[in-house]
């Protein structure tokens, strides 16, 4: 009988921690996308050359997308165009079963 216990318990544990690292993997993917959206985004603001009508499209974009983005402009050349902006991307990071739940940062920069 103690060990039907002992083998329902050590079922029981490898599954709690099957969904544990399932939980926290879909967590990093979620970093993952961000990451990746972000790239995405500073590469299409620099093939623009810098137009402020791509930067609120990608900020729309953003949004519907569940992130909130960032564009700053930083410099300008001696033309007076723009030649660097920041890029900031936030996201939520979440481990449901763990309880966790943060906003975090990305940061980037488009040249």
């Amino acid at each position: 009988m103690a060990q039907i216990v002992q083998f329902f318990t050590g079922i029981l544990l490898m599954l709690l921690g099957f969904f544990v690292c399932i939980s926290v993997v879909s967590g990093v993917f979620s970093s993952v996308r961000a990451d990746e959206y972000k790239a995405d985004v500073i590469v299409e603001i620099e093939d623009s050359n810098f137009n402020a009508q791509v930067m609120e499209h990608c900020k729309k974009q953003a949004e519907e997308a569940g992130y909130d983005l960032t564009v700053t402009p930083c410099e300008y050349d001696a033309d007076g165009d723009l030649s660097l902006a920041e890029v900031i991307l936030s996201y939520s990071y979440e481990v449901p079963l763990l309880g966790i739940e943060e906003k975090k940062q990305l940061r980037g920069v488009a040249r």
